[in-house]
């Protein structure tokens, strides 16, 4: 398998990668994993965590789709709970309500798309007024998923550099990792 571009690395990083290959502490698949990894990162982001559950194969589609239809139903409340109290007027409920089923976007989406309220003040309002879980939170308490593996899905997406890659997938244990790193400073300074 050939290496594949090390350009898109910093240059701490392409340093300490060539130094693993050339000390075989790192394979050349592996790296260019790596490599894939974060130009996946750099073109998509950093994954939602149910995204990254899934991956993970901690949960499923249909476990995401009842959390998001449970939050829906709660915003739908909400949203007739401010109708009653004339913070938005019944013909805005009803324009609200249609244009989400018309689109099947979330009622938050909806109201900042028709300048009712912005994205933000409206999520402020609510979460203020209506206790609400996270998906993480809800899918541990649903029984869905463990609190550790919500913990090992959280530390996986944060995953962004060389080290944490190398760390998190046990490719290089962290202190040969460090070591490696004061070997290459001491040669560079």
């Amino acid at each position: 398998m050939a290496l594949g571009d090390l350009s898109s690395l910093e240059e701490e990083e392409a340093v300490l990668a060539r130094v693993l290959l050339k000390n075989n502490l790192l394979k050349e698949e592996e790296l260019n994993r790596f490599l894939a990894f974060r130009e996946t990162r750099g073109t998509a982001g950093k994954k939602y965590i149910g995204s990254t559950l899934i991956d993970l194969g901690y949960t499923t589609q249909a476990d995401l789709d009842e959390y998001v239809n449970e939050n829906h139903a709660k915003h739908t409340a909400f949203l007739r709970k401010i109708t009653e109290e004339g913070y938005v007027t019944p013909e805005q409920e009803a324009l609200i309500k249609n244009k989400s089923r018309e689109t099947k976007g979330d009622v938050v989406t909806v109201i900042s798309e028709l300048n009712i309220m912005t994205r933000e003040n409206y999520i402020r309002f609510f979460n203020n007024r209506e206790p609400v879980l996270r998906l993480g939170e809800w899918l541990v308490i649903k029984k869905k998923i463990t609190q550790a593996q919500l913990d090992y899905a959280v530390k996986a997406q944060s995953v962004s550099s060389l080290d944490d890659y190398l760390t998190f997938h046990n490719l290089v244990k962290a202190d040969t990792l460090n070591k490696v790193k004061e070997k290459i400073a001491e040669t560079y300074n």
